[in-house]
């Protein structure tokens, strides 16, 4: 009898090796704190020095596998991942290595273009791109709140992990999750900017608000940047 999804769901964060973290190319390494966020309260229960590559080849192992394991009832999807990122903070670095793993593994991710963020909403290409993918991973980054397109992205990913049960796993990047869970910092100056421009539509700020609060006290990975030179 294959295991339940549910059962997929929670290995998932908890599989990687450490042993294969720890001796994975190290001469490549940055410095960086890796966080295995738990749901409570964001309790930090697993800390590594840990370089983005090996980051990068565990999360896409990891999903290969689950993908691998699922029944053949699960539903086809069209996509295995959807990145969900800020571009001017990660496109150039994280988020491209990021995809370029996952490629490898033969994860099938839809990564928007910037060509598709010019618009001032959310196209509905991306609306579907979220609907038809298995895993929503949320790059959160200093300025991801600043844009409204991004906040709209997040709520579709919020109510598609409610309502279809996409697994939807946050990296931090350069970003405490205490501060995206209480919006303070960076997120405080964005959204002072998004209640003063929408000042008559308050209940759409507030449905933003509340998707970052609820994909900051989901598990994931808290990953900090401390290069030495």
């Amino acid at each position: 009898m294959p295991p339940s999804e549910n059962n997929l769901e929670t290995s998932f964060f908890f599989t990687v090796s450490i042993r294969f973290l720890l001796h994975l190319m190290p001469r490549l390494c940055l410095s960086l704190s890796l966080h295995l966020i738990d749901l409570d309260n964001v309790n930090h229960i697993l800390k590594l020095k840990i370089c983005p590559y090996i980051l990068m080849v565990a999360i896409s192992t990891q999903i290969a596998s689950t993908l691998s394991s699922f029944s053949s009832s699960t539903p086809q999807w069209k996509y295995d991942v959807f990145l969900s990122f800020r571009s001017k903070d990660t496109r150039n670095n994280f988020t491209d290595h990021l995809y370029v793993a996952l490629k490898q593994k033969g994860i099938f991710t839809f990564r928007d273009e910037e060509k598709l963020e010019t618009g001032k909403s959310i196209s509905s290409e991306l609306l579907k791109a979220i609907e038809k993918s298995r895993f929503a991973i949320v790059i959160l980054s200093r300025n991801y709140a600043s844009s409204t397109w991004y906040l709209d992205e997040l709520v579709k990913i919020i109510g598609c992990m409610k309502e279809m049960k996409m697994t939807t796993p946050p990296i931090f990047y350069n970003v405490d999750p205490s501060t995206v869970q209480k919006q303070v910092g960076s997120f405080a100056q964005a959204f002072a900017k998004h209640e003063k421009r929408f000042k008559d539509y308050i209940e759409k700020v507030q449905t933003w608000r509340a998707a970052l609060r609820e994909v900051a006290n989901l598990k994931g990975w808290h990953v900090h940047d401390r290069e030495k030179y």
